[in-house]
């Protein structure tokens, strides 16, 4: 089997900061960086664009609660350990950070860190 080389711009490793849209969702596109910041309070979810160039890539989400959360469900793009639903931490304040790594468009697999203090 032979190799190919896929020649990918190198993205900041700076997070981009993305603000909630009206409809509760942080519209992430993963090519426009590699690591993002999220700031929620009340409601939200994330909505996602992810393109075949974003395969292979990773990077890091930290969500910075600015007040009381009540996270929405997962795109169905991302894919937990064990298909398991993630317990976020929903307090104003909370730090925590989700990694992830783009298999294809349709698989993206994520680990979720909280409650960093």
């Amino acid at each position: 089997m032979a190799l190919t080389k896929i020649n990918q711009v190198l993205l900041s490793a700076t997070p981009t900061t993305v603000a909630k849209n009206g409809s509760n969702q942080f519209p992430i596109d993963f090519s426009e960086n590699i690591n993002f910041v999220i700031e929620p309070t009340g409601v939200w979810t994330f909505a996602i664009t992810v393109a075949a160039d974003q395969v292979g890539q990773a990077g890091n989400i930290v969500i910075k609660n600015t007040g009381t959360t009540t996270p929405g469900s997962l795109p169905s793009q991302f894919k937990t350990p064990n298909s398991e639903a993630i317990a976020f931490e929903t307090d104003s304040g909370d730090v925590s950070i989700m990694s992830y790594f783009v298999v294809s468009t349709s698989v993206i697999l994520v680990n979720y860190v909280g409650n960093f203090g």
